[in-house]
């Protein structure tokens, strides 16, 4: 996708991206994750998973849609709490996914279709 398309969220040159992920991204991010996805409520899985956070998140800013973005949440919640399976689960990661997309469309300005 060229970046004058529709759609295309990466106008943010990767450098000032990596600096605002430096800069305060990672931490609002864990911020928003222990407050609201159940997973994070273990030390361990926070720590251990903050490598795909990083990758989730950009893939968000190469324009990854909240279905994407429920997915990589939902492999998280697998790789690390295997026996939280089910519509339960899958709809509280939904319901997470929502909530980290309208958070990095509002603190990076990449605006992307749904």
């Amino acid at each position: 996708m060229h970046p004058d398309e529709p759609g295309h969220t990466s106008r943010v040159h990767l450098a000032e991206w990596r600096q605002w992920w430096a800069s305060r991204g990672e931490t609002e991010l864990m911020e928003l994750l222990t407050d609201r996805w159940d997973p994070f409520a273990d030390e361990t899985i926070r720590d251990a998973a903050r490598p795909e956070l990083a990758k989730l998140v950009r893939h968000l800013h190469e324009g990854a849609t909240l279905i994407e973005t429920q997915r990589s949440l939902n492999e998280i919640r697998r790789q690390y709490q295997s026996h939280r399976r089910g519509q339960k689960w899958i709809n509280r990661d939904r319901a997470v996914a929502r909530h980290l997309v309208d958070w990095y469309a509002e603190a990076t300005g990449e605006l992307r279709e749904r």
